[in-house]
């Protein structure tokens, strides 16, 4: 097998049976030393999946060696190794943490990108070191406090605020969010969580804990010490609200599972009930990889609410809709309410800030086109749900716009800038669906004296001049655009229905409203070819389009066109969240891995030089 067909096997592993798997990986690892550098940087990335689904000691031995090597060499890609490195050191033994522990404190390089990096592997894996290494690590914290730059300033207090934190026991019920549910460059508040514990309290008084796991970095033999204390029920979350309306297809969807699994295992008297997207969509693969007792379908606000509430009073669960549990290895599901799984009033009362350490939620600001973090920083929502059909996203939030009373997300405002908090991003999918209520917020907005700088998504067929200049006034700094692509035929095909005419409009009234922009690209869509990439590579320079690392390659889900398409391709249904990531980049379109690859290079260069 020459290396070229090895790569594109490893990066399509989950698509294969286990022992073909194991034959990849085995392959793959005796012949790393033949890969480029960038190729072995893709490796160990596609691998982490392996090492954490279903790897031998022998064989995390064996890729933790890979890293350590990599990091002792001093890689080019040295800082997206030690973040890799932070992910898998939980879940391994404890001489091979110290052998990565070992090879990243030995980096004595400190050069801005490599500091985030460091800071990111100490937030992670803190928990779990030994005396010595903790004195390590804090010598080390010191060291970059004196000689990092000021812009990383946030960064550092970020990491000595987690490390700060220890969760204590105050409701009857635990909402568990497992490590790793969030993007590599922010973490945001549990929105739809914290709703629903406001909920519990104020109908049924009933008090919740929040233990999100992404802020506290517990070990999953910590965690199980913890949950020890709660005697009714566990909820875990799969997906968060504040992620939007996706879904993680990666590792961190194994990360989900082992908590599940390690959970039920050792409480197996408690109820475990799982909410998010996957169990939504694809409940059957849920239920075969980690078995909860119950699966919540849609919005879980106030459907998880309703869950406790007959949880805490001892009434059947499989009264209720939208509930879908397991019955003598047969999976039975409630009686479907929509009303129930999308509600008009999703948000009844202020979210529960109180559960949860907001000075440990960051989002990102750039510096030189790189993310950095940055505190005092949240997310409100006041909207859910999108008309529109784009044929790669699954929309969790369905297409009927459910608007929040403008008084209540005022209200919400108010409170987080007495809390401290001096900018936020709106999670709204498209902040000026209604032209009337986005004037109408924002005025109310400035009315409140509310002064903080906020962030939105705005579909680019939707924006007009007027409404711009209301969201300048009311602190409006920038706006994500969904460009996607410049080819208006791959648009098309992928339901992106507006004209390069009217995308270069609407950035030149963004512009004339003295509010920054940034697009989001994607490679690899449905219809793209060389010629579609090359295209959109051009006209960004051409028209000196803002462009920052926000570039994905398209990725099929369930329930979306793109999965439809996919099916139709493969002459198959899928049966794995990890088979869609393999797949990526390659659905309905005449682009090859390398033409990918070259084309997101030419973009991220851009993207440096935009600064």
């Amino acid at each position: 097998m020459n290396m070229e067909t090895l790569l594109l096997k490893a990066k399509r592993i989950n698509t294969y049976s286990n022992k073909e798997q194991k034959e990849i990986y085995d392959k793959t690892i005796n012949n790393f030393d033949k890969f480029s550098e960038s190729e072995q940087i893709d490796l160990l990335l596609i691998m982490r999946t392996y090492f954490l689904k279903q790897a031998t000691l022998i064989e995390k031995g064996e890729y933790v060696r890979k890293v350590v090597s990599s990091i002792k060499k001093q890689s080019n890609f040295i800082a997206q190794i030690i973040e890799l490195s932070s992910i898998i050191y939980k879940y391994t033994t404890k001489n091979l943490q110290n052998e990565i522990f070992d090879a990243v404190f030995t980096v004595d390089d400190m050069k801005p990108r490599k500091i985030v990096a460091i800071l990111y592997f100490i937030k992670n894996t803190y928990r779990v070191y030994n005396k010595n290494q903790l004195n390590t690590s804090k010598k080390k914290i010191e060291e970059i406090t004196k000689e990092a730059p000021d812009y990383l300033t946030d960064a550092i207090t970020s990491l000595k605020n987690d490390m700060s934190k220890k969760f204590k026991k105050k409701g009857e019920y635990l909402f568990l969010i497992p490590e790793f549910l969030n993007g590599t460059t922010f973490v945001q508040p549990p929105l739809a969580l914290m709703n629903c514990a406001t909920y519990l309290k104020n109908s049924f008084s009933i008090d919740v804990d929040i233990l999100d796991n992404r802020i506290y970095n517990y070990s999953l033999k910590e965690l199980l010490n913890i949950i020890r204390d709660y005697k009714k029920g566990i909820v875990i979350c799969s997906s968060t609200v504040d992620q939007v309306h996706n879904y993680f297809v990666d590792y961190r969807y194994v990360v989900f599972t082992k908590y599940v699994k390690t959970i039920k295992n050792k409480f197996n008297e408690l109820s475990i009930i799982v909410c998010g997207g996957q169990g939504t969509v694809r409940p059957d693969i849920v239920f075969n990889d980690c078995n909860p007792d119950y699966i919540l379908k849609g919005e879980f606000d106030i459907q998880l609410a309703n869950v406790v509430r007959n949880m805490d009073k001892n009434i059947p669960i499989e009264n209720l809709p939208n509930i879908i549990y397991k019955e003598k290895k047969k999976i039975i599901k409630t009686r479907e309410d929509l009303n129930e799984q999308h509600p008009t009033e999703w948000c009844r009362y202020i979210p529960n800030y109180d559960l949860i350490h907001l000075d440990c939620y960051f989002g990102y600001k750039y510096h030189n086109n790189m993310p950095v973090r940055k505190l005092h920083w949240s997310v409100v929502q006041a909207s859910r749900g999108c008309p529109f059909n784009c044929a790669f996203c699954y929309n969790f939030f369905a297409k009927n716009v459910r608007f929040r009373k403008i008084e209540s997300v005022v209200a919400e405002l108010k409170e987080i800038q007495e809390r401290g908090i001096t900018e936020i991003f709106f999670l709204d999918q498209n902040f000026i669906l209604d032209k009337n209520y986005a004037q109408d917020l924002c005025k109310a907005m400035i009315k409140a004296n509310i002064q903080i700088k906020w962030q939105c998504q705005i579909c680019v067929n939707s924006i007009d001049l007027d409404t711009l200049k209301i969201m300048k006034k009311a602190g409006c700094q920038l706006i994500w655009l969904g460009i996607e692509s410049f080819d208006e035929n791959v648009r098309k095909i992928n339901n992106k229905n507006y004209s390069n005419e009217q995308l270069l409009k609407a950035v030149d009234a963004i512009k004339k409203a003295e509010i920054n922009y940034n697009g989001f690209f994607m490679l690899g869509m449905m219809g793209d070819t060389n010629e579609s990439m090359a295209k959109t590579v051009e006209l960004i320079k051409k028209h000196k389009i803002n462009l920052t690392k926000s570039i994905l390659i398209c990725t099929p889900r369930f329930d979306t066109k793109m999965y439809q398409e996919t099916v139709k391709q493969l002459g198959t249904e899928i049966d794995s969240f990890l088979k869609l990531d393999s797949y990526k980049g390659s659905i309905n379109n005449s682009v090859t891995e390398s033409d990918i690859s070259y084309y997101l290079g030419e973009l991220l260069k851009m993207s440096n030089d935009k600064k």
